[in-house]
């Protein structure tokens, strides 16, 4: 980020298009740190120079992932362009979730999510602790590939 960050302030002014693009990549780093607002700043602005779809529907997605669903929804009734735009980030969304229910992490959350509803405790930090140890595992093996 401070590399971005450097780049753009030394980027001279006529250098819109470059600028457009660091600021796309910033957002794109941004939403892999789960700092979906900050990311959609800076799709936003990357958008406000380009004027590129691409840099919208970034901008709707990012802003989709941290806005409550009634915030969202007003959010985006109020905008008077992108509609085709909306809808294209709620089908990415439902075909995220759809295949996001097929998933391993997805039954221990639904495990994990019944041990809560039922108020056992007990059950719920056992579960929780077997998630997290599973969770730790999958990223050490994943980091040591690397």
């Amino acid at each position: 980020m401070k590399c971005y960050d450097r780049l753009l302030e030394e980027l001279p002014e006529e250098e819109k298009e470059l600028k457009a693009k660091v600021l796309h990549n910033k957002g794109v780093v941004y939403t892999g740190l789960f700092q979906f607002r900050s990311a959609a700043e800076n799709f936003k602005l990357a958008y406000e120079v380009t004027g590129k779809e691409e840099d919208y529907t970034s901008y709707l997605a990012a802003s989709r992932m941290y806005m409550e669903e009634t915030e969202y929804v007003n959010f985006t009734a109020a905008k008077e362009q992108g509609h085709e735009q909306i809808l294209k980030v709620e089908k990415l969304m439902e075909e995220a979730l759809e295949a996001f229910e097929g998933t391993q992490e997805s039954r221990m959350l639904f495990t994990l999510k019944v041990c809560k509803d039922e108020e056992n405790s007990v059950s719920y930090c056992e579960e929780a602790q077997r998630i997290t140890g599973l969770l730790k595992e999958q990223y050490r093996k994943m980091a040591a590939r690397d």
